[in-house]
């Protein structure tokens, strides 16, 4: 996905446009966000109440994708599977789990 907002300095929030088809990490069409982390709990909250029939799944950004996507995620509703094979982890400390 490309960001509408590709920079977040000064944007509260940032819509990206719809992946219609599979993308990424990602086995279905999706719409993302990116939140800041001090805006997640009220959003997050405010999501979970307000999505109908859509699923959700939060992640965290701390630059470990791997660990953010498939140990430190939230899943309202269906939990898609997600191809971890896609992921990167260049972040110092990160040691996600692999799998042979």
């Amino acid at each position: 996905s490309s960001g509408i907002n590709a920079e977040y300095g000064g944007h509260e929030m940032c819509v990206f446009e719809v992946d219609w088809n599979p993308a990424g990490p990602f086995t279905t069409a999706q719409y993302s966000f990116f939140i800041p982390p001090y805006r997640l709990q009220e959003t997050s909250f405010w999501m979970l109440q307000n999505k109908g029939d859509h699923d959700v799944f939060i992640h965290p950004n701390s630059g470990c994708e791997t660990d953010d996507h498939t140990k430190w995620n939230t899943f309202s509703g269906a939990k898609w599977p997600i191809d971890a094979s896609v992921f990167t982890c260049n972040y110092p400390g990160c040691k996600p789990n692999t799998r042979s």
